[in-house]
């Protein structure tokens, strides 16, 4: 399972669904087929229902120019986003970094 979840990316994750890349194709295989298996650890880490979906990148090299641009997240967002478990589990559990911080319309904090 280890194998699975180090082969894999977030692409994007928006509190109910997460899209995952497969960054080592020799792992693609298993890890499409441990999807209920990863399911089930995201959501455990989520405390709540996450489905997940794998997309894969038409050209391989888009991914290796996304992961090395340079950082442009609002370090105040990042700071607040690093206090939530939720996001820390996530960076242990897919070695990740936050390259993005959206408000969502319909988030409780956002109507306020």
């Amino acid at each position: 399972m280890h194998a699975a979840i180090e082969a894999l990316e977030v692409v994007e994750f928006d509190g109910s669904s997460v899209s995952l890349r497969i960054i080592d194709t020799k792992q693609a295989g298993y890890a499409r087929m441990s999807k209920a298996r990863i399911e089930s650890v995201i959501e455990e880490v989520a405390g709540r229902t996450v489905r997940i979906s794998f997309v894969e990148d038409a050209k391989p090299e888009a991914s290796t120019r996304q992961t090395n641009r340079p950082a442009s997240v609002d370090p105040v967002a990042q700071s607040q986003a690093m206090k939530d478990p939720v996001v820390r589990r996530a960076m242990e559990l897919f070695d990740a970094r936050i390259v993005d911080i959206r408000d969502e319309p319909d988030a409780p904090d956002a109507q306020e």
